[in-house]
Order: C-alpha cells, then sequence, then structure tokens
C-alpha cells in the first residue's frame, strides 16, 4: 500500500508531524512501513506558460516555443515533444537547474536555433512518467502564478511512504484507511471531505436508470449518472501523479477516476457506458441478483455485466468516447467472496484483493469523494440522486470484561481508558456495569470477532513498548475432580491386586455383566 503524505493530508492534518515521526506511529499501531523517502521537484524549475508554438525549420520534431514565466520577456525554448502545445501550463527548467540525472540546462542551440531552458516530462523532474511527453499542469494542483517554483507546489514537493498491510486488515487498503489508524494514534478527528451540489438543470438518475435487487443479498451498491459534454483526456495533474507513484496510471482517463477514487477511501467501484447498454433512450434496468455462493451478479436484459468484487466483463465497459456512464459503488461481505472466488476462473486481481480481505463499506464515503472531484472539472455533469441497495451488516455483541483484558494484554487500563480507545476505533461502546462492556465492532473491521480480537486493538493503541515486560509465569490451577478420584481408586485397588499375587483374569467374552 503506498500513499502520500499530500494525498493523506486530505484526510486528517498532519503538518506538526515529521516523515519519521509518522513512520514510527505506524509502526507503533502494527502498520508495518517497508520504505519512505522525499519526492521533490529540483530547483529552478518553474511555472511557465506556452504563449506560441511554431515548428522549426529542417525539423519534423522539433518546435519553437515562446514561453511566459511572469518576466518581461518571453522565453524562447525548443521543445521535441509532441503534445506542446499553445495554451498550456508547463514545468520549465531554467537556465542554471540541475535535474536528477544530473543533466545541467544551459543556452544551448538546436538546428541553428538558441534555446533558453528546457519544457520538462514528470520523468524528467524524478517523479513517475505521467504521459508521453511534457507534463502538463493545472489549477488541481493550486494556484499557478507564473514564475512560481514547482517545488513550492505540494504535490511537487511531497514524501512517500509504503507500507506491508496483512491480510486481516483490509480497512487499511486506502490512503482514508491509513488516516483513520493515524487520527487514533494522534488523537486527531478526521477532516470533513469535500461537499458537492448537484445542479438542479441535470435529470435525476430515476428518469433514465432503475434498479431492481434480490432479497437478502449479501451486498450492498450505490449508482450514480454522469454526462460527459465533451471528451476529456486527462483528469488532472495531482490524479495523474499520485496514480503513476502506485503504479496505477491508465491510458483511460474514466479507469483513472475510478482507481484514484478506490485507492483513496476503498470503495470498490465499476463503469458502464449507458449507450453500450441500451442505444436508445429507453430507461436503463439494472438486475441484482444472488448467485450461487452467495455473491451478486449485476445484469442488463439477461446480460451479466459484473459479479462484485470478483470480475467485470467487456460488456458494457467504457472507453474514451463514453459519454453517458453509470457508476457503481459495491461492497460484499468478505466471507462470501472468500467462498465464491474459487469458482470463477478469470478475477479482476485489484477487486478480489480488496473485496477478499474487506473493501470500504461506507459506499456514500467513496461516492462523495469521487464526485466531488468530477464535478469540479469542466465539461462533466452528475445527473440529480442515485439509485440504492442497502445491506444491513450486523456486527456481534462483544462481552469485555476490565479484569480479563487487564489479564491478558499485562497492564492495568482504566474503564475510561478502554472505552476512549474503543471509541476512536468507531467501536460502539456500552456499559453493561462497573467494568464490564458490550462492544460491537464498526461495520469496516469485519477482522473483529471475539474478545481476544478486541484486546489485540487496545494493546496496538496503547502501544506494545508502553507494557513493561514481565518474566513469564507457569503456574498450574488445581484441576481435581470426580473423575480423578476414580481413577486414583482403581489405581489403587490394581496395585493392592499385584502384591497380593493377582497376576490374570480370565473369563468368557459371552459372560453377564453380573456374573
Amino acid at each position: 500500500m503506498i500513499f502520500t503524505r499530500s494525498w493523506i493530508s486530505q484526510f486528517i492534518d498532519i503538518s506538526d508531524k515529521s516523515l519519521s515521526e509518522i513512520c514510527a506511529t505506524l509502526n507503533a499501531v502494527g502498520i508495518e512501513v517497508e520504505s519512505s523517502h522525499a519526492l521533490r521537484a529540483p530547483d529552478k524549475v518553474v511555472v511557465g506558460f506556452v504563449k506560441e508554438k511554431s515548428k522549426v525549420e529542417n525539423s519534423d520534431k522539433l518546435s519553437l516555443c515562446k514561453v511566459d514565466i511572469g518576466e518581461k520577456d518571453l522565453l524562447q525554448i525548443v521543445c521535441g515533444a509532441k503534445n506542446v502545445a499553445a495554451g498550456q501550463f508547463v514545468a520549465v527548467a531554467l537556465v542554471g537547474a540541475v535535474l536528477p540525472n544530473g543533466t545541467k540546462i544551459a543556452k544551448a542551440k538546436l538546428r541553428g536555433v538558441e534555446s533558453e531552458g528546457m519544457i520538462c516530462s514528470s520523468s524528467e523532474l524524478g517523479f513517475e512518467k505521467t504521459r508521453d511527453g511534457i507534463m502538463v499542469l493545472d489549477d488541481t494542483m493550486g494556484k499557478l502564478v507564473l514564475g512560481r517554483a514547482l517545488n513550492a507546489y505540494e504535490i511537487f514537493n511531497d514524501e512517500v511512504i509504503e507500507v506491508d498491510i496483512t491480510p486481516n486488515r483490509g480497512d487499511c487498503l486506502s490512503v482514508y484507511g491509513i488516516a483513520r489508524e493515524l487520527s487514533v494514534a494522534y488523537d486527531k478527528d478526521l477532516k470533513a471531505l469535500d461537499a458537492y451540489e448537484e445542479s438542479k438543470e441535470t435529470p435525476t438518475v430515476g428518469r433514465i436508470l432503475r434498479v431492481q435487487a434480490d432479497k437478502n443479498l449479501n451486498s450492498c451498491f450505490d449508482y450514480r449518472v454522469v454526462e460527459k459534454a465533451q471528451p476529456v483526456s486527462v483528469f488532472s495533474i495531482v490524479a495523474e501523479l499520485r496514480l503513476a507513484t502506485i503504479g496505477k496510471l491508465t491510458p483511460c482517463v474514466v479507469s483513472n477516476i475510478l482507481q484514484y477514487a478506490t485507492h483513496a477511501t476503498g470503495v470498490l467501484f465499476n463503469a458502464y457506458d449507458l449507450k453500450a447498454l441500451n442505444d436508445k433512450d429507453d430507461e436503463i434496468l439494472l438486475q441484482v441478483r444472488k448467485g450461487a455462493q452467495g455473491e451478486s451478479k449485476v445484469y442488463h436484459e439477461d446480460k451479466l455485466l459484473s459479479t462484485s468484487g470478483i470480475y467485470t466483463q467487456d460488456f458494457g465497459k467504457v472507453d474514451e468516447n463514453s459519454r453517458f456512464i453509470i457508476i457503481e459503488a459495491n461492497y460484499t461481505t468478505p466471507s462470501v467472496i472468500a467462498a465464491a472466488k474459487d469458482s470463477y476462473k478469470k478475477l479482476d486481481e485489484d477487486s478480489i484483493y480488496r473485496a477478499f480481505r474487506g473493501s470500504e463499506p461506507q459506499l456514500k464515503l467513496g461516492m462523495q469523494y469521487l464526485m466531488s472531484r468530477i464535478i469540479s472539472r469542466p465539461h462533466i455533469h452528475i445527473y440529480q440522486n442515485s439509485q440504492q441497495i442497502s445491506l444491513k451488516c450486523k456486527s456481534a455483541n462483544i462481552r469485555l470484561d476490565l479484569s480479563e483484558v487487564e489479564k491478558l494484554i499485562g497492564v492495568s487500563v482504566k474503564a475510561s481508558e478502554v472505552a476512549r480507545i474503543l471509541k476512536r476505533l468507531n467501536f460502539e461502546v456500552d456499559v453493561v456495569e462497573k467494568d464490564l462492556f458490550s462492544v460491537k465492532a464498526p461495520i469496516f473491521r469485519s477482522d473483529i470477532n471475539n474478545f481476544a480480537d478486541v484486546c489485540e486493538e487496545i494493546t496496538r493503541v496503547i502501544g506494545i513498548d508502553n507494557i513493561p515486560a514481565k518474566p513469564l509465569q507457569l503456574t498450574e490451577q488445581t484441576r481435581l475432580n470426580e473423575c480423578y478420584y476414580e481413577y486414583k481408586d482403581l489405581s489403587a485397588l490394581r496395585h493392592k491386586a499385584v502384591a497380593n499375587g493377582y497376576f490374570e483374569s480370565v473369563h468368557y467374552v459371552l459372560d453377564s455383566e453380573e456374573e
């Protein structure tokens, strides 16, 4: 699981924590940090604006660009990227800049034309490759100020952390999940998610989409409809850089948008092309049926579109030309995924990895995060309202006796502290009587099933290093009972018989017990 400081800062304020402090905290609460490093653009790389572009004579590949960096005179830069164009905000390495690969930027002549800098790609600045050619900037990184140092923007002066998540902690397979852990460790509240307002000018989802479902599903769903008024080639520079950093950037913009929201919140998404399902203006009907192993299958006119958390068919998939898109957020109980996955030859590796361990069941969280980012982009419209299928998640009541807790974790803990820790971890806590609690795990913690699991949560928040070491005591309790006394009596009888010369008993197997 990879995330960056700037990404996790969307959910929790960690501005007062250093990289080493964050890593130490994550290790302390049971999330092992595998690696961490700074990710910073070089000095003397600034924001520029391409005002003009023309061809360099005697060259098919080189372009002559007039670039504004906020100074009196425009820079003249020769660029070989195919995607450079007038009207773009770009990253400009000035004369004197030193790139991560050791390249020193100096004035040069290319095909006899003087060049006063370099328009850069993300990889040339030490970041993962986002696209072929130069990197195009946009306002998702902050207000674009000509001449401002690129590393003055948070996304270009970041820190990357990679953690190893154990199979039982599917709730931590997202940036939000990690923020939730830090929220408990630092006793800080999570930030409220960005709100978004639906346009009253767009149609309601119910006019074009209807959903039917079998009873007693092991899944829940949330459906929205989005319209692209124009083709969208790029979602945002921030999303591109983050997806490239975690190795999830694809050529499909819609796939990138959904992958970005999934990695951020842990909610699983699918997308269907509405016109591919029905090229008429008729209402679309989706049917969710229960499979043989309890899994949930989504159909349109008896054509299987997807199996929740397991596999998505090619039929109805979106592409760059998709205009009307049905977005589906889904969650299925992990035990159902575990029972059903071996029945399928084809699996969506990323989806099954998350669903098997427990994806985020709070679908509204993921959908709000996704919609708030979609609505900020031009030419994208969100239809009003949604279609939902709910799931009644029932967590078992776990009895928690404070004296037993202290015996298991090895340290005395106040009842108020236990209650505070568990509430911070989103447990429901009811006081039955003094030092006796009834607790319920949150719906995103499918791994919490018994008393020992709850004690483990308390222990990792207290911190294993804060529990004093004690020598192991092996004190056996007395277990004398009626069975033992009967055994001793029979044993004594045998020894007395042998002492009196007894050595053999001969009888017939058909003799009655009385005889």
